[in-house]
């Protein structure tokens, strides 16, 4: 499958359109509409924006290529971006193109400043829908200031920081309208920006609960790179039983902040995500026909077959023999 990968300075999303514009090709209807088809692709940016570091941005998009972003900074501590993916999957990736981090239906939300970016892809053939926006603590601070030291406490100025967290349910129903908006009303941008102001009202509220159960919490750029080597780590050490106490102590973090951070990322423990990485390489070792059910077992530290087939069941839902090509 063929990948195009775009580049571009962040920031309001004009520069996004311009690179499309160039690279890409498309049309840019009335400064504020991008619009690209052909055959079953189709990609459609409307930003609305409203004051000079407020925007709102819809994405309607699907591709019959991979598509991938690649970004420099902004440089602009004062401007926050927000993405609220409605439908569809979009992965992530830091530093390291190959280094991806998946988003899952749970952490639908991804908040960052303009200190340091991650990347986006795409996948190919997968309608995604997402609303974006593009905000400056001064606009926070005139519209809804009763945010603004909840804002500046969790996005500091002298740091590049992000959060992943979960798409509020009473969001969803809200997203919808957007885009019903978008299609239906003859002048949408008074009720888009009531619709917007709305969403981040209730984004915040429900960021401010999360922070009282201490559930909110961000990444910086080193816990970034950390947390990629520690999935490194854990990916090549399949055969190995990981002690939680050792990993820590290997990488200079406290065993809390090490759970919290993985959770936060990744969205499941490390225990887990190292089993679920064993049972799929399990998986695949099966479908393969090239190696013993035994074989397998002992790769993956397993002291019995029966142990192994047991796990692996309870993971997969099904005994390892019957995932053995017939001969």
């Amino acid at each position: 499958m063929d990948t195009f990968n775009l580049n571009f300075k962040e920031g309001m999303t004009v520069n996004l359109v311009e690179n499309l514009l160039q690279e890409f090709g498309g049309e840019f209807l009335d400064d504020h509409q991008y619009r690209y088809k052909k055959g079953k692709s189709k990609i459609e940016f409307d930003i609305y924006l409203y004051w000079e570091k407020f925007e709102i941005l819809l994405i309607d998009f699907l591709s019959d290529l991979n598509f991938t972003t690649s970004r420099t900074t902004d440089e602009d501590p004062e401007l926050l971006h927000i993405n609220l993916i409605k439908n569809g999957e979009i992965n992530h990736f830091f530093d390291d193109k190959e280094e991806y981090l998946k988003a899952d239906s749970q952490k639908r939300v991804l908040m960052h400043n303009g200190l340091f970016e991650i990347n986006n892809s795409a996948p190919a053939n997968t309608r995604i829908q997402t609303v974006g926006f593009r905000i400056s603590k001064k606009i926070i601070k005139e519209i809804m200031p009763e945010y603004l030291e909840e804002i500046n406490t969790i996005f500091p100025e002298d740091t590049g920081i992000a959060y992943h967290t979960a798409l509020p349910a009473e969001l969803i129903i809200l997203l919808d309208d957007m885009f019903k908006i978008k299609e239906s009303a003859t002048k949408p941008t008074p009720l888009i920006l009531a619709k917007g102001i709305e969403i981040l009202s209730k984004l915040f509220d429900s960021i401010i609960s999360l922070r009282k159960e201490d559930d909110f919490n961000g990444l910086h750029i080193q816990d970034y790179q950390r947390l990629l080597e520690i999935r490194k780590k854990l990916v090549n050490s399949l055969d190995q039983k990981i002690v939680l106490n050792d990993l820590a102590m290997d990488f200079g973090v406290s065993v809390s902040k090490l759970k919290r951070d993985f959770k936060t990322l990744f969205n499941t423990s490390v225990y887990q995500y190292h089993l679920q990485v064993k049972m799929d390489e399990a998986m695949r070792r099966l479908k393969s026909g090239e190696y013993s059910i035994l074989e397998i077992s002992l790769d993956l530290g397993y002291e019995t077959p029966s142990k192994f087939s047991q796990m692996f069941k309870k993971i997969k839902g099904v005994n390892p023999k019957e995932i053995l090509p017939s001969k």
